[in-house]
């Protein structure tokens, strides 16, 4: 056969239209769900995007587009478009985590998830088989007749471009691992993918691509003759292409060694100072609740509360009667270095002056505030880490038989699972957060942002009650309810996050990658506030949220008022004439259609409002508000849970750095943040607030909006189901009296947890009004740490009888658990 045969006719022509038709089509649908994924409120980053249609463009030129001259060479470089760079591309743009998260859940996205986690699947990802299926195939195509056949046979010729296709994609896969794939049960799929393994086999497999096309230099393929220029320039375009493809596989792996060593070097690192009694890993599998929340040498003791058991702790050498959290010296404050924390660690010497009345140790809690977990400064990342895995080692301390750091691209979360003695019991999964608001010290009246300090009853502190004492109150609670069982009645599970107060930019990753871990037949948002300490109530309800930044320009420098005032167009007046516009004089907000999706409360909620005792002056000093404002005709609560919102976060205009200067600003922007309420959409209102601003804007000026991705949809607990009645048997058990029904007025991410669990979500939190989340002096009442313990103690009690009689329900339960396993 001579080079110069080349395939032509009509399967010639119908191969070239179908390769680019359907890499037009993968491209189209990755792009429809990436946006659709945006809309909903998910992050996505756009490179991904960018990735996956480059990948699409590869095998679409490799068909249509001009290539290199030569038969050899032209299939080569066919070879390098089609089985290497186009894998790499799509793999990078992460197309099986976009599939999982746009999915909704039921059977598809758990086949799906069964297929990837599947024993034939990890055998075929397991590196050295994938590279064996890819370069093996290439030394089988030129080095045996193999070649040849597929010249003059287009079927044929067809089927080896699928093969370097799907082999590439398959080494890609193994190599990354980026995508959820590995098999949850370990085998070749877990234990085999390491780095070290995965490098190795990279090694070996570019090793053996590299003298491939040094043997082709020397010799073609057998039965075809091609010119030796031609069969040089290919073997080259195949050597030199490889390496650069390799390189960049390279390059991903180097950074997941380079970012798995890195946190290492910072465990090591904080450890000793993170938890000094405790053993990562130790006990894996001892009796819950036999190890408490406390500092070195503590010893539990119990002490009777109504309907409970919850046991009390002591510290040999301390007065049974005082709690310690750090040291102080009377009358001076603790040294603190630039971020506010003590420069003195965990001293525990002095004794405060109230009784430790409280469920559980609240030294333990203090411990863990004085952890500077601050998801948004990129210098606390390690901290964020050591939090992370003080939580983890925490939950192996009280039992739980598995207690996880979960890394992703950004910071990690913490999972644990305590299984109940009763395999068909309910599953409940409770969510938090351990990142915390960033803190100025300066603005700190009590103590330091992170040198936490009990006084009057409170414990003071970055994160006391948003969120980690929240947390903390759901440990406590599990072992109380272990004093007198060896098992839950429940399944416990915890996804405890690391990037809540930066938009939980990697949430929907962990939902869809995580998903067989994370089924429940309940989920439990612990990120909310109660109503008072004196009035039981349970909350049914949050808000969704859209943020905004909206940025007015009107010249192209700040002008000198003495030369254009009263002439020259102002970006500040004319931002503050728009964000004057946002409402109405009754207070409505003025988006177009911006109403139309609003439901009113259910039926026991707008019972709950009516008999709810609020009086407002003590509201308004709880708050530190100096007057009420909002939609007419709605009192104070029916406009923070059952009305949406508008609020303007921030203004800025001009230089604040310096006097004034007489300029007048070039540019002036704002960022709005929008509450919604059921049943409105935050996609939606996305778009009315661009349609809004196309309405209002003004020759002159410019405007840009930008949506932030972080945008979450609002929520409302079925009224009806029997895991709310459980929670408000619970709430009545703790308090002594029955519980009404409240909302919360900020957002948490539950609707997307109700759809990534296919489960409803229950809310509650042991926060109050006046604890300054994200404020100065943050502080969290011991007696509501207290209430929440009994509550949630209660709760597990009351759950599996609120949950019998439920068919449906138990059995998408069983099968999910049979799916996982």
């Amino acid at each position: 056969m001579t080079p110069d045969h080349v395939h032509s006719g009509p399967a010639a022509v119908a191969l070239g239209a179908l390769v680019p038709a359907a890499a037009l089509l993968a491209v189209a649908g990755y792009r429809v769900a990436a946006v659709r994924l945006r809309r909903r409120g998910d992050a996505w980053p756009r490179w991904r995007d960018a990735s996956f249609a480059a990948g699409g463009a590869a095998p679409a030129w490799a068909a249509l587009g001009p290539l290199p001259d030569g038969g050899f060479t032209r299939h080569m470089a066919v070879h390098l478009l089609v089985g290497m760079t186009a894998p790499l591309l799509f793999v990078l743009a992460r197309p099986l985590t976009l599939v999982l998260r746009t999915l909704p859940p039921g059977r598809g996205r758990r086949g799906l998830l069964g297929v990837g986690h599947s024993r034939p699947v990890a055998v075929l990802l397991f590196p050295p088989v994938a590279a064996l299926l890819d370069v093996g195939g290439l030394w089988l195509l030129h080095r045996t007749p193999l070649f040849a056949a597929a010249q003059h046979r287009p079927l044929l010729h067809m089927l080896v471009q699928a093969h370097f296709l799907a082999a590439g994609l398959l080494f890609a896969f193994a190599v990354c691992r980026l995508d959820p794939v590995r098999h949850p049960g370990g085998g070749l799929g877990t234990h085999g993918g390491g780095i070290a393994v995965r490098g190795g086999t990279l090694l070996a497999a570019g090793t053996a691509h590299a003298v491939l096309a040094k043997s082709l230099y020397a010799a073609g393929p057998p039965g075809v003759a091609f010119t030796p220029a031609d069969l040089r320039a290919g073997a080259q375009l195949m050597y030199y292409g490889g390496d650069a493809a390799e390189l960049a596989l390279a390059l991903v792996l180097a950074v997941q060694w380079y970012a798995s060593t890195g946190r290492a070097s910072a465990r090591k690192k904080t450890a000793p100072h993170a938890r000094p009694h405790a053993r990562p890993g130790a006990r894996p599998h001892a009796r819950p609740g036999a190890r408490p929340l406390s500092p070195p040498g503590a010893r539990p003791d119990t002490r009777p509360t109504p309907g409970l058991t919850v046991p009390r702790l002591t510290t040999p050498g301390l007065p049974r009667s005082a709690d310690v959290v750090r040291t102080r010296e009377a009358g001076h404050p603790p040294t603190m270095n630039a971020t506010g924390s003590a420069t003195t660690r965990h001293a525990l010497t002095e004794p405060l002056s109230d009784p430790l009345t409280d469920p559980g140790d609240v030294r333990a809690l203090a411990e863990w505030v004085g952890i500077p977990s601050v998801s948004s400064d990129g210098d606390r990342a390690g901290d964020v880490r050591r939090s992370a895995h003080w939580l983890a080692d925490t939950l192996r301390d009280i039992g739980f038989p598995r207690a996880e750091v979960w890394e992703t691209d950004g910071l990690p979360a913490v999972y644990g699972c305590l299984p109940a003695a009763d395999p068909d019991a309910p599953v409940l999964l409770v969510y938090s957060h351990h990142d915390v608001h960033a803190a100025d010290p300066a603005e700190w009246r009590v103590t330091a942002p992170f040198s936490p300090l009990r006084r009057d009853g409170r414990l003071y502190g970055r994160g006391a009650s948003d969120a980690k004492g929240q947390i903390m109150a759901h440990l406590w609670a599990v072992r109380a309810h272990l004093a007198d069982r060896a098992a839950p009645t429940v399944t416990v599970k915890y996804l405890i996050e690391g990037e809540e107060e930066i938009g939980s930019v990697h949430m929907a990753d962990l939902l869809s990658q995580h998903a067989d871990e994370l089924s429940a037949d309940v989920v439990m948002v612990s990120d909310t506030m109660l109503w008072s300490l004196r009035e039981p109530t349970v909350c049914a309800t949050v808000r969704g949220s859209v943020t905004a930044s909206l940025t007015v320009r009107g010249a192209e420098r700040d002008l000198h008022s003495g030369a254009v005032s009263g002439a020259a167009a102002n970006a500040a007046l004319e931002l503050c004439r728009l964000i004057g516009l946002l409402t109405d004089d009754s207070g409505r907000i003025t988006l177009p259609g911006f109403y139309d999706a609003v439901t009113g409360p259910g039926p026991e909620l707008r019972r709950s409002l009516e008999s709810l005792p609020f009086e407002l002056p003590a509201w308004l000093a709880d708050t530190g508000t100096f007057r009420a404002e909002g939609e007419d005709g709605f009192t104070a609560p029916e406009r923070l849970w059952t009305r949406p919102a508008v609020e303007v976060a921030r203004l800025t205009a001009g230089r604040t750095d310096t006097p004034s200067l007489g300029l007048i600003p070039a540019e002036a922007g704002a960022d709005l943040l929008l509450r919604l309420v059921p049943d409105q959409r935050a996609d939606e209102v996305a778009d009315q607030l661009r349609a809004w601003l196309a309405g209002h804007r003004r020759p002159g000026f410019d405007y840009d909006l930008e949506i932030s991705s972080t945008i979450s949809d609002p929520y409302r607990t079925p009224e009806d189901h029997p895991a709310l009645s459980a929670l408000g048997r619970a709430v009545g058990r703790a308090y002594g009296s029955p519980a009404r029904l409240i909302g919360n007025g900020g957002a948490a991410p539950a609707a997307q947890l109700a759809r990534a669990c296919d489960a409803p979500v229950l809310f509650f939190g042991t926060g109050l009004p006046g604890d300054d989340w994200h404020g100065p002096d943050e502080r969290v009442e011991i007696e509501a740490l207290r209430l929440g313990v009994r509550t949630l103690a209660a709760f597990l009690e009351e759950l599996p009888a609120g949950l019998r009689g439920r068919p449906a329900q138990r059995a998408r339960a069983q099968e999910d658990r049979r799916s996982s396993s």
